[in-house]
């Protein structure tokens, strides 16, 4: 049996005065990628998913109980929980990566779909074949944007998850059974499990969207945040469905927390805090 501790939300000053370019979330754990190339992770840290990592970055996802980063040599490096190959990558030359769970995928050099880790019982190592400029990953399925605009999906597929519109789109934020995206119009769009409202978007323009377990956060090209859904059976709190009331530049969203960015880099996040995912490292 486990405590869960809830926060509506915590902030923090600037990292080290650095521009944060990305900022992502796993399941109990958040990452920002700042301007130096450097990682700074905080959150869960059972099996050294949430270090503070000094490099060459470009890209950073976190999953499950790891995390994974793309350095500017398109190299791909993990560290974390490795019990289903999770953190033991493909070697070769990388543009873009995701994880999901115990699943990461990745597109290499020839903007190619390769998938790693988690069991692969719904044939989720097994991307449609074709040429892609981003992936989003789930739990058991994963999705990803091909290079004219489209969305294919493989894997999972109980719910729907794997059936996107027939749209182009420019992002994507996959969940655990449900996925979302932002069409070319500005519009987003959810698909999939909506036990708990996860797909119910509201109206607006967006400029991203993100997914965690039962629940979806946008941001809006206004600068604010909205969600919908929430943290499902458990029925933690409605913390998840309410963002800090701020302008934001950035959004990561996963598991049962999200944390984003705002417009003077100070760092806001919302959600589960049971393992200190809501109070991000300053050095």
């Amino acid at each position: 049996m486990f405590t869960i501790i809830l926060t509506l939300f915590a902030c923090s000053p600037p990292i080290d005065d650095d521009h944060i370019t990305s900022i992502v979330s796993g399941w109990a754990q958040s990452c920002t990628l700042q301007a130096s190339g450097d990682l700074v992770c905080w959150g869960k840290n059972n099996y050294g998913q949430s270090p503070i990592q000094e490099g060459d970055f470009i890209q950073v996802s976190t999953g499950h109980l790891h995390t994974c980063a793309l350095d500017d040599q398109g190299q791909i490096q993990c560290w974390g929980y490795n019990g289903d190959g999770e953190s033991t990558p493909p070697i070769g030359n990388y543009q873009f990566i995701d994880l999901g769970g115990e699943l990461g995928c990745a597109i290499n050099e020839n903007s190619e779909i390769e998938c790693w880790g988690g069991l692969n019982d719904f044939y989720e190592h097994s991307p449609p074949p074709g040429t892609y400029q981003e992936v989003g990953v789930g739990w058991f399925h994963a999705c990803a944007i091909t290079t004219s605009n489209h969305v294919r999906c493989w894997g999972y597929n109980d719910f729907g998850q794997t059936e996107p519109p027939d749209l182009e789109f420019t992002s994507l934020g996959v969940g655990c059974w449900h996925s979302c995206g932002v069409a070319i119009d500005g519009q987003a769009y959810c698909w999939g499990e909506n036990g708990y409202g996860q797909t119910d978007v509201p109206k607006g323009e967006y400029v991203s969207v993100g997914s965690g377990e039962y629940h979806a956060c946008g941001l809006l090209t206004s600068g604010k945040v909205v969600c919908w859904g929430n943290t499902g059976p458990e029925n933690i709190s409605d913390d998840l469905s309410n963002p800090p009331n701020d302008r934001f530049r950035l959004l990561g969203t996963s598991g049962i927390h999200s944390c984003g960015v705002t417009s003077n880099d100070e760092i806001k996040c919302w959600g589960d805090n049971s393992s200190g995912q809501l109070e991000p490292l300053i050095r």
